[in-house]
């Protein structure tokens, strides 16, 4: 039975791949892929992190399973993991990669998210948009001078460059804003829609241990009746939908990832009932969660 590894914080991970960690400095780590050493060249297979995760490839590295959506090693590219999703990593030993890695911690991301609005388009925070994104030349060089920037910061001065290291990863999350803003209008930005995106947020971070729209409105210090009608309105969707629409995905991440049964999976989601895992599974993709791993 192939189980989901859960790093509970950057401390755990950095050991399991054998990477530096600087200590005295909370909730932000950069790894250039130049400096790890050899024992990082390993697979990861079905695991979620607490933190934060992006991660720019000059050069192809790896092949990366996120959630159900696989994405080989290819070209320029730029990935962002939230602590929701669930990853298979694939490294061939034979290659060295060139790129960095950037892991940040709940706390920052808060901030940042409420300090700059125009983060919601970003995959950091939109699930609708692919964590993966592919860069045009020009976009990879200034994207690479700004973690290069966060990279020079965080080894020479560590904890005395805290607001220099948010400074720059706020302006790398303003430039991938922008970039995914290039092809989509953005709307306009009210209290609804902050609302909305403050629900889905809630949603990513607490599908398997909160069953409820109660259960979110009271993270949210909201009513369940205000915080459904304002979600509905918005999205045209039932805000339970929305939050079952998390845990379905979730599942079916676990059922290509993994080789929990489906009930196993409905429990490892905190169904008290395996029965009505299957039946929401049906109604919402339309495959039983057997025909679905095996389509």
């Amino acid at each position: 039975m192939s189980y989901v590894t859960q790093f509970s914080s950057m401390r755990d991970y950095a050991e399991r791949m054998n990477l530096p960690l600087r200590t005295e400095v909370v909730d932000f780590a950069i790894f250039d892929f130049t400096d790890l050493p050899p024992m990082a060249n390993v697979s990861l297979t079905a695991y979620q992190q607490s933190f934060f995760e992006i991660t720019l490839e000059i050069t192809p590295m790896c092949s990366l399973q996120v959630d159900e959506f696989h994405f080989p090693a290819s070209g320029h590219r730029i990935s962002f993991i939230r602590p929701s999703c669930l990853l298979s990593l694939q490294q061939p030993a034979d290659i060295t990669g060139r790129g960095f890695t950037v892991f940040i911690g709940q706390k920052i991301i808060e901030e940042l998210f409420l300090t700059t609005r125009s983060l919601g388009i970003s995959p950091l925070f939109d699930p609708t948009r692919s964590p993966v994104i592919s860069l045009t030349s020009k976009l990879l060089h200034e994207i690479t001078d700004i973690f290069a920037q966060l990279y020079y910061e965080y080894t020479e001065y560590g904890a005395a460059s805290k607001t220099i290291l948010r400074a720059y990863l706020g302006i790398l999350l303003e430039k991938v804003a922008r970039h995914c803003a290039s092809t989509t209008k953005l709307p306009s930005v009210s209290r609804a829609a902050e609302l909305t995106a403050n629900f889905h947020r809630f949603c990513q971070r607490h599908f398997r241990t909160h069953r409820t729209v109660k259960d979110i409105a009271s993270e949210m210090n909201v009513s369940p009746k205000y915080l459904s009608e304002v979600v509905s309105r918005t999205t045209g969707q039932k805000a339970l939908s929305i939050l079952n629409r998390y845990r379905i995905d979730h599942a079916k991440a676990l059922l290509l990832q993994t080789t929990l049964s489906p009930t196993e999976v409905a429990y490892h989601l905190n169904f008290e009932h395996p029965n009505y895992f299957f039946t929401l599974f049906k109604q919402t993709i339309g495959l039983t969660p057997r025909q679905f791993r095996y389509m």
